[in-house]
């Protein structure tokens, strides 16, 4: 990561760690998403391979500046499978998450495609939207501003913050957009960790001068699976992985 962030004081033999689900339909390119944010040396395959269950990705964000010290943050990634086969995983999957990524297609899926997701992962996380990333991802060389600009988030995301995003073409705009993102969520823990401290009343966060990073805009669990409906939308033909 790029950008660091400055904190008063803090303990710094209590570890950064934070857990980051990537959720979205079947065919929406979360593992090729998530290999990209992580840095994985797994090689992009042409030929679609659905994932099973759940993946985890570990890796160590850098750059967090505490006291002149940088600190270092593991993060982790869970790239979940988008196939509802597995749902009756999905209650541990969730556990302890700090933030979602949810990917989709604008080509191929709604919002309100997205609202499973939502109903089974962030509403029983009690999380705000503001800590969910939606990524309108598409694989073709050019940027379908048509359909990007068709999508309708539902207003349970009314918060998240939506960045199109294509690994070929603007892959730094989506680790830049990725880093904010992440970095929003750390600080944002950090706060609140202080704020249940009554000796860090007085601690504050500054950014570095240098850095040009503004804010970031980025809610029980439910008895029966919420299934997405039924469309007619365009039949999926492209090699992606899950």
């Amino acid at each position: 990561m790029s950008n660091a962030w400055k904190r008063d004081s803090v303990d710094k033999d209590d570890p950064i760690r934070i857990k980051i689900l990537v959720l979205g339909p079947v065919k929406c390119g979360k593992t090729s998403i998530a290999n990209f944010l992580a840095d994985s040396t797994e090689l992009r395959s042409l030929e679609y391979h659905p994932t099973i269950g759940a993946r985890v990705l570990e890796f160590v964000g850098d750059e967090l500046e505490v006291d002149g010290v940088n600190l270092e943050a593991d993060i982790e990634l869970w790239d979940c499978s988008g196939d509802l086969q597995y749902r009756k995983c999905w209650p541990a999957m969730r556990e302890e998450a700090q933030g979602v990524i949810l990917i989709c297609n604008p080509e191929f899926d709604r919002g309100d495609d997205l609202l499973i997701w939502y109903e089974h992962f962030i509403r029983p996380l009690n999380m705000d939207s503001k800590y969910v990333l939606l990524l309108l991802h598409h694989t073709s060389d050019n940027t379908n501003d048509g359909n990007i600009a068709a999508f309708s988030c539902p207003h349970q995301l009314n918060k998240a913050t939506i960045f199109p995003a294509n690994i070929d073409h603007e892959g730094e705009h989506l680790k830049s957009a990725f880093a904010k993102f992440l970095l929003h969520v750390i600080t944002d823990m950090k706060d609140s960790k202080m704020n249940e401290s009554p000796e860090n009343d007085h601690m504050s966060i500054k950014r570095n001068s240098d850095d040009d990073m503004g804010s970031y805009n980025l809610n029980d669990e439910v008895d029966t699976p919420i299934l997405p409906e039924e469309t007619n939308s365009p039949k999926r033909n492209f090699s992606e992985d899950d």
